[in-house]
Parts: C-alpha cells; structure tokens; sequence
C-alpha cells in the first residue's frame, strides 16, 4: 500500500473515531446513522460511507459497527487501532 493509501484510510478512522465520539444529536452523528427516504434509481445500491467503512476498515480491525462504537469512546484504545493498521512513514521508520 503506497503512502497516500495509508493516509487516506489514517484519517478516515481518525475522522470516524471523533464523529463516534461526538453527542447523539450532532449533526455529523446523526448523517452517519441517517438514511434518507424514498426511492433510489434503478441500478445498484450507492454505497455510503458508513457502508464503505464497515467493508473496508472494520473489517480489517475485526470489529462490527457496535464494537467500534463502544471502542471509539477510549481515545487510546481507537488510536491504537488506527496506529496498527495505517503506520505513518516516522512510526514504519522505527
């Protein structure tokens, strides 16, 4: 996985993390969790991004939606995780 790879997932569980971490009824919370209403065009499904992340990095770090959840609350904890699936170039240096 290239540099820019690494950075890009990095911030997306960085930026998961502080939304999971954020009240109830805050806005980012509440578009994570929001589905909108209606009928979609024919096709198939567009992926959200809560979607995206729960393919993509939550299945990496072995976690469900709800575990990831209850582990986002520890800020060390989740950094953790984000350090031992996305190295930044000082930390693969080591």
């Amino acid at each position: 996985m290239s540099n820019v790879d690494l950075e890009i997932k990095r911030r997306r569980l960085r930026c998961l993390g502080h939304v999971l971490r954020m009240p109830q009824d805050s806005i980012p919370k509440v578009a994570l969790r929001w589905t909108p209403p209606g009928k979609r065009k024919r096709g198939p499904p567009k992926m959200t991004w809560r979607q995206s992340l729960m393919a993509e990095q939550l299945k990496e770090m072995g976690l469900s939606w709800g575990e990831a959840q209850a582990s986002a609350k520890d800020r060390t904890l989740w950094r953790s995780f984000v350090v031992a699936l996305c190295p930044t170039v000082d930390e693969e240096d080591k």
